[in-house]
């Protein structure tokens, strides 16, 4: 990073531009897995009541089965992460996409204006 970050309004107003279009597309892409998830977590609970416990260790099971598939295809949806206006480059680590930055580490740009 640059000892001094660039307040460029142009690439503020684009890098907000881009975050929410990723944020909804990003929640567009995921939103299915919301059925699996309840419909799976509901199914165990209900099955754990009505068998009394009997087969709640297949349920655990299950519920921890269904757990790596959710999380495996979220992570898919993942990967993907706006680029900055400024340089093209992902401005942040490519595990910390969900995570918002103020500036660009890569050119020093900043990206948001909450940062002063």
């Amino acid at each position: 990073m640059q000892a001094r970050a660039i307040r460029d309004p142009v690439v503020m107003a684009e890098w907000q531009r881009r975050f929410d279009a990723y944020r909804v597309e990003y929640s567009a892409k995921s939103r299915w897995l919301r059925f699996p998830f309840y419909g799976v977590t509901s199914i165990c609970i209900l099955g754990a009541v009505v068998l009394h416990g009997r087969y709640l260790a297949y349920f655990a099971g299950l519920e921890v089965a269904m757990l790596f598939v959710v999380g495996f295809y979220l992570s898919r949806y993942s990967y993907r992460a706006p680029v900055c206006p400024h340089c093209g480059k992902v401005p942040f680590d490519l595990y910390r996409i969900r995570q918002t930055r103020d500036h660009c580490y890569q050119c020093g740009y900043w990206l948001s204006d909450t940062g002063q």
